[in-house]
């Protein structure tokens, strides 16, 4: 009996394991912006992060619509910036801000491995559920991606140049600095400072 019971036990554990992990690499967004609730999700139709495939869907309404954005395996990052998000993913702000109108700034991070982690910006436009523009920032060695808001400029540190004269592959050879950017006719326009 105790041996039946042990075995049950382990096997609804393994049970429960499997289906939390199953969907490992999905997370919904939910945002509350002034003009109105969405939703962003991110999906692996594989359930594997490793393939690269999220794909990246904005709900409003009860309509899902599938955004024109790269595949790739996404993070789900806490805002830490100076401004707070209108979005949560579970507990912590998402790094997601609203521009003019509907439209909307994300920003995400995603596997570039063996390099480091790659950091994008795509502006939204909710209402349209489309995306307006779609610009790679740079790689960030960092665990937090911060973004500092200053009235309509962003700013967010990331790897700004590799040093070859150093000796190793390691986090002496690169140095960051602080990429800045702006949204001008819903484009992104972007330099280091």
């Amino acid at each position: 009996m105790k041996k039946s019971l042990l075995l049950i036990m382990s096997l609804f554990s393994v049970l429960c394991m499997a289906q939390k992990n199953e969907n490992q690499c999905d997370f919904t967004i939910k945002c509350q912006s002034p003009k109105q609730a969405f939703s962003i999700i991110l999906h692996s139709p594989s359930n594997d992060c490793t393939n690269d495939d999220q794909e990246i869907y904005l709900q409003t309404n009860g309509k899902k619509t599938k955004l024109q954005l790269l595949r790739a395996w996404y993070f789900d990052i806490d805002n830490v910036g100076n401004q707070p998000s209108v979005c949560k993913s579970g507990y912590p702000e998402y790094p997601l801000f609203p521009l003019v109108g509907s439209q909307v700034l994300m920003i995400l991070r995603s596997s570039n491995r063996p390099n480091y982690d790659e950091v994008t910006a795509a502006i939204i436009d909710v209402s349209k559920a489309k995306v307006l523009d779609y610009q790679i920032l740079g790689t960030s060695q960092k665990r937090s991606t911060g973004v500092l808001i200053n009235g309509n400029k962003f700013k967010i540190q990331l790897v700004k140049e590799y040093l070859k004269e150093m000796r190793c592959d390691c986090d002496a050879a690169f140095v960051e600095g602080w990429m800045e950017f702006q949204i001008i006719n819903g484009k992104i326009q972007k330099h280091w400072l």
